[in-house]
């Protein structure tokens, strides 16, 4: 078995393989492998991994055209004030959050974001910079 240099994260609790040579940092057994590479200023991705702007053009029309199509319902709504007169904004509303909820739960699981993480990072760093706890 080769050695092989990695670093840990104490907080999002992923492996990191170092290579010295090109200067990258890969993260361990990710499904699309992530890599960055330090070009001197910053790491930065060295290939096109992520989405692309088809991708993003596809994300933005699954949320926006069938938050379109319901609201379009408005037109047919109720007249007046009946109990039912709040049900298309109502709907529309609740097409777009459940739409944006899905293709947010899509960028969550390819870049392997924890929330969970990313909250407990900044409680961290609120109590860091937070001179009544020291």
């Amino acid at each position: 078995m080769p050695l092989m240099e990695v670093l840990a994260c104490n907080l999002c609790r992923h492996i990191f393989e170092v290579d010295s040579e090109r200067q990258m940092v890969g993260m361990v057994g990710s499904a699309p492998p992530l890599v960055w590479q330090w070009d001197g200023q910053g790491w930065a991705s060295p290939r096109g991994q992520g989405f692309s702007r088809a991708d993003l053009l596809v994300g933005v029309v699954l949320v926006v055209f069938p938050t379109l199509l319901v609201g379009g319902s408005w037109i047919f709504r109720p007249i007046g004030t009946g109990p039912l007169a709040w049900f298309p904004a109502f709907w529309t509303g609740l097409t777009f959050v459940t739409h944006l909820m899905g293709i947010l739960s899509i960028l969550v699981s390819y870049y392997q974001f924890s929330v969970m993480t990313f909250l407990k990072s900044l409680v961290q760093s609120v109590l860091r910079n937070t001179k009544l706890f020291h």
